[in-house]
This record gives C-alpha cells, structure tokens and sequence, in this order.
C-alpha cells in the first residue's frame, strides 16, 4: 500500500473543492443564475483529517433554487460514480454519509430527489461547460462572473445554432 503524501491530499482536496463549486456554478449557469465562484486554501494543522481546500459559490441575479444550493454535492458523487442515481444521492444526504456545506445551507430550503435529479440531469447535459469549469478553478481558483456566462453562451447554449 502506497502512503499518501501531503502533495497527493492537498491536490485531491483542491480537485474535490473544485468539483463542488463548479457544480453550483454550471447547475446556475444553465439555469439563467448569474454566479461566481471561487476555491482558496485553508490552512489546517492537519491535511490528513481536515480539508485543505475550501470554496464558495455566489449567486448574483437570478431565482436562486434547492437544485443550485444541492449541485455542489450532486456533483461531487457524480464524479465519483458516474452511473450514480438521484435516489442514491437522497439517501446518502439521509443517512449523513454525505452532506451539502454549510454554505450549501444557505441556498437550501429543501431537499428533495426533485432538486437533486435536476441537478443530476443539467450536470450531465452540461458536461463540457463543467470540465471546463473545474479546469478553471483548479488552474485559477476563481471564476468571475462574466467569465463563466460568456464562456455558456459562446460555446456551449448556442452550439449548432
């Protein structure tokens, strides 16, 4: 068994930051929410059992819903499981085996398999514009407003029009 170094957690936990913001970016993006979001290092005694990486989301216009608020973690067990279900989703949140942010409570007033499969279905139809998300924040560790809009509607809502 290999042992993990500081390196390997650190870049994992800045991926993993990276995937969840960029699931509540894409998941507003794609329904008409303005947004920016961000990834920045938290400094931690211990990288081994705290995240190291920390990020947020910000809406600026916009109905801001359960299904943008759910998108972070939505996107991170998609990620790990590609064929994953909305049920599973549901029932991991139930269970506490996963749960959405703090932050992630703020845009939530409910949730629901509804919000969490419509989350499910725009990550999915919307694959491209999040890699490229996530490429963003890992390489930039921010995504202003303007740029994730204008990168949607240049290159991704109106392709084949």
């Amino acid at each position: 068994m290999t042992m993990r170094t500081i390196e390997d957690v650190t870049a994992n936990d800045k991926r993993r930051s990276a995937i969840h913001e960029a699931g509540h970016l894409v998941v507003a993006v794609a329904s008409g929410v303005r947004g920016r979001a961000w990834i920045y290092r938290r400094e931690t005694p211990d990288p081994f059992t705290e995240k190291t990486w920390g990020g947020r989301f910000q809406p600026y216009c916009g109905s801001v819903s359960d299904v943008i608020g759910v998108a972070g973690v939505v996107a991170e067990m998609w990620c790990d499981d590609p064929t994953i279900e909305s049920w599973q989703i549901l029932e991991s949140i139930e269970l506490g085996t996963v749960e959405p942010s703090q932050t992630d409570w703020t845009l939530i007033q409910r949730i629901s398999e509804p919000a969490i499969a419509t989350a499910l279905d725009l990550l999915r139809n919307q694959r491209e514009f999040f890699d490229w998300a996530v490429g963003a924040l890992i390489h930039d560790e921010v995504i202003p407003d303007g740029e994730s809009w204008d990168y949607f509607w240049s290159n991704i809502a109106n392709k084949g029009k």
